[in-house]
């Protein structure tokens, strides 16, 4: 243990205050001008523990309440700058003192953090052309302009004073009543009018692949993806979709869909892309195997998916991108979500009667297709959307 030096404390000058508590101004000085390693530590692990949170979410799911810990030692620590420097104010003249303190204060600050705040804009600028790919360099460049001047896009104050369950009963509202307006692409040229379905040609490339996006209505929905993300990479995207149907197999009993997987495969031969795209809700390629058929070999619907896929490779000159199924849910349930979280009800039994169809057999022949074809690459979402621990 350390004993303080009572040579630097003089006892003759020790006065007390009005609130009896007595003043050694040795011992203070002593003590607030030992900087403290002990705490710049603890906000070095603060710091640590966000970067993995960033970089190994599964492994270091809680790593962001380090930017609560560092904030707050941060706090403690510069209160002990004040402290220090607090000696400037109890001079007569308040007001020429506190001026010069706050400018002085404030420029060290931005003396430590503008040179290296603006070392790291440089140097993300700089990956810009060499590391991240060319489908980020506008949304990058744009961002790299703000922070530069320091601006924050605002948000909307009157959603910001919404309470959650409110917030999210408005935008389940609007995204409702406006869904299938939501599928129209703004740099779609359509062959109808008024879209959102059926073949369009987006504008305003600059790339040299042609890609190819087919599908239901939500290949329409992953239309302004799909062009945000390549767009600085091709010269051609066509874009073509249906209400309902399949691009590889179509029921009989669905007669609205007659004729859909000819007209794509139609398209496809046509236009010859080097990238192909098929994101798809699954409903014909969903239903049951025949009675006495167990094997997908035999299965007459992965027979089918099989040859048009064949036919669809041929005139792809690089990939297939597939989306595997999800499952169906009840969409007129999704409204009840909302009052369940506020009556902290249990979500993994609503889980049970939110899904309407389960995927599991369209899964089984799209996996069989991605073994079967060379060409095909998968694009899934269930890692994302479905919790593997609790099943829902």
């Amino acid at each position: 243990m350390t004993e303080l030096p009572l040579k630097t404390v003089d006892f003759e000058t020790i006065s007390a205050n009005s609130d009896d508590s007595v003043f050694i101004p040795e011992v203070v000085k002593h003590v607030t001008k030992k900087k403290r390693q002990d705490l710049q530590g603890i906000r070095g692990i603060a710091i640590i523990s966000v970067l993995c949170f960033h970089f190994l979410p599964s492994e270091f799911p809680n790593g962001y309440l380090g930017v609560d810990q560092f904030f707050v030692l941060s706090g403690f620590l510069m209160c002990m700058l004040l402290r220090r420097s607090s000696t400037s104010l109890k001079s007569e003249n308040f007001r020429s003192s506190v001026i010069p303190f706050a400018f002085e204060f404030y420029s060290r600050r931005l003396q430590r953090i503008v040179p290296l705040y603006l070392l790291i804009i440089l140097i993300s600028v700089l990956a810009l052309f060499y590391i991240f790919p060319d489908t980020a360099y506008e949304s990058n460049i744009s961002s790299g302009k703000r922070a530069l001047s320091f601006h924050v896009k605002s948000s909307d104050n009157s959603r910001r004073r919404l309470l959650f369950n409110e917030l999210a009963e408005k935008l389940n509202h609007d995204w409702s009543i406006n869904d299938f307006k939501n599928l129209n692409v703004p740099s779609c040229d359509y062959e109808r009018e008024n879209g959102p379905l059926g073949w369009c040609r987006h504008k305003e490339l600059n790339g040299k692949y042609k890609l190819m996006l087919i599908g239901n209505s939500w290949a329409a929905n992953h239309g302004r993806i799909i062009y945000e993300e390549c767009r600085n990479r091709s010269k051609s995207i066509l874009q073509g979709s249906s209400q309902g149907c399949d691009p590889l197999y179509n029921s009989p009993e669905a007669t609205h869909c007659t004729g859909t997987v000819a007209k794509y495969r139609k398209g496809v031969v046509k236009e010859k892309p080097d990238f192909l795209f098929i994101t798809t809700k699954f409903n014909s390629v969903g239903d049951p195997m025949p009675m006495g058929v167990t094997q997908l070999k035999d299965d007459p619907i992965y027979r089918s998916m099989k040859r048009h896929t064949d036919i669809l490779t041929e005139n792809v000159k690089y990939k297939l991108f597939l989306l595997k199924p999800l499952p169906h849910i009840d969409g007129e349930k999704v409204k009840d979500i909302v009052g369940m979280v506020k009556r902290r009800e249990d979500l993994k039994e609503f889980d049970k009667i939110l899904i309407k169809r389960s995927s599991d057999l369209a899964r089984r022949r799209y996996e069989q297709l991605f073994k079967d074809c060379k060409k095909c690459v998968s694009i899934d979402y269930m890692p994302l959307l479905w919790n593997s621990s609790t099943d829902y």
